[in-house]
């Protein structure tokens, strides 16, 4: 999971310097957040079971989210963001479930580009968000030797409530779509040996509403 985090630290910091050199010119907002993580009921497929069996499928329960994101704003209606969140969700069902209380942590991390729909300086602004996203599993519920790892596009909605010259509001529902796949160590299947065994999930729309306090520390908090 250190390994996961490292990674997705790398892909906030390689974007936020392609998007640097235009940032000064305008404002950068920080905003940490906290929200509800609702991932796709049927996370992924065991392989050896046939699709719809639930000894070979292991769902994801909802769970609650915490995060940060920095959003360099280019003008009064375009920005770039760049975001960090994680998330503690059980599941059930599956040789890759330990127990009924197996649980299994979310990393997710994005590169998006926001489009205002109003101007940002307006009291109450309205955004539209896309991007690439890199969501990683890890935890007790996962054996993995290799995988766990899904990149795919991003795309949300972001609202803004302006409390003060430099403080906001900021809301939003985000949609991560993609899929992962993963090698499994099964010990406890054979008291003589390991099995080994691949699983894929199906395509995911995981979604993710959150809400947080957003400054504004550099540039023009209007």
């Amino acid at each position: 999971m250190r390994a996961t985090i490292h990674s997705c630290f790398a892909l906030c910091a390689a974007t936020l310097a392609i998007a640097a050199p235009c940032v000064a010119q305008r404002s950068v907002e920080f905003a940490s957040f906290g929200g509800i993580y609702i991932p796709t009921a049927r996370a992924i497929q065991v392989s050896g079971y046939c699709p719809g069996d639930s000894r070979g499928e292991v769902r994801q329960r909802g769970a609650s989210v915490v995060g940060a994101r920095v959003t360099a704003w280019t003008s009064e209606q375009l920005g770039f963001d760049l975001s960090l969140g994680y998330s503690k969700s059980g599941v059930t069902g599956g040789l890759v479930a330990t127990d009924e209380s197996g649980t299994v942590d979310i990393v997710t991390g994005s590169a998006r580009v926001l489009v205002g729909l109003t101007p940002r300086t307006s009291p109450t602004s309205f955004a539209l968000a896309a991007g690439l996203a890199r969501v990683a599993r890890g935890g007790a519920a996962y054996h993995s030797e290799a995988g766990n790892i899904g990149w795919g596009p991003v795309v949300g909605a972001v609202g803004r409530l302006r409390l003060a010259s430099a403080f906001a509001l900021r809301a939003e529902l985000d949609d991560y779509v993609y899929s992962f796949s993963g090698t499994e160590k099964v010990p406890w299947v054979y008291p003589l040996g390991v099995v080994f065994g691949t699983y894929s999930s199906a395509l995911q729309n995981d979604l993710v509403f959150s809400m947080g306090l957003s400054v504004t520390a550099l540039g023009r908090g209007r």
